[in-house]
């Protein structure tokens, strides 16, 4: 049911009628933290963020808050509460929401930050997707420096986790990532951040 709804919250968001399409997808979330709290972690960690004034990116994984060793809910309902939350930052950008959408991908972000000592999933890439987000919510705001260090740090870090995972490494010593879908979408994401902003000679790197 949940896979359909989101099929059809979707279909709303393509054809521009966000408000209908986000009403769907809130009521979805908030049915997910009713079934399975469980599931629900992220409340308390843009507080670390907030109590040590620091940024997503500045909150080491070391810390202790960021470790979880298990998951307490299928695996399948973790993979659509965040298809869900994506899509709801997405809907919250679309209709000038920006801080929503913000404070949803810090959510996303930091939520599987704490999933980094377990085995690397595909759906760990919908941290990469949130950081994009908030980097062209940066962009927006002029904070130029601060997009491409999130890409760089967060669109990096979870791509590398996956792709090393499903792909291996590289042989290339000096390629990060290896050559596959993942890490070309990545590549793809930073080159037209570089592009909008006329830095060609990054953007061909």
């Amino acid at each position: 049911m949940y896979r359909v709804n989101l099929w059809k919250a979707k279909a709303y968001y393509n054809i521009g009628e966000y408000l209908t399409s986000l009403t769907q997808v809130d009521e979805a979330v908030e049915k997910f933290k009713a079934s399975y709290p469980k599931l629900i972690r992220e409340p308390a960690l843009p507080q670390i963020a907030e109590a040590e004034g620091a940024t997503v990116t500045e909150i080491k994984d070391d810390d202790e808050a960021l470790k979880i060793t298990e998951v307490e809910v299928p695996e399948a309902v973790t993979y659509m509460y965040l298809k869900y939350r994506l899509l709801q930052a997405r809907l919250n950008k679309s209709i000038g929401f920006a801080n929503k959408a913000q404070d949803i991908c810090t959510d996303i972000v930091m939520y599987l930050r704490q999933f980094k000592e377990m085995t690397p999933q595909k759906c760990w890439l919908t941290a990469v997707k949130a950081a994009e987000i908030q980097a062209i919510l940066l962009c927006n705001a002029r904070e130029y420096d601060d997009a491409i260090k999130l890409l760089e740090h967060t669109g990096l870090n979870f791509t590398k986790l996956v792709c090393d995972h499903f792909f291996g490494k590289s042989e290339d010593d000096d390629k990060v990532l290896a050559d596959n879908q993942y890490s070309f979408s990545y590549r793809k994401m930073v080159a037209q951040y570089h592009i909008n902003f006329y830095d060609y000679v990054n953007a061909e790197k």
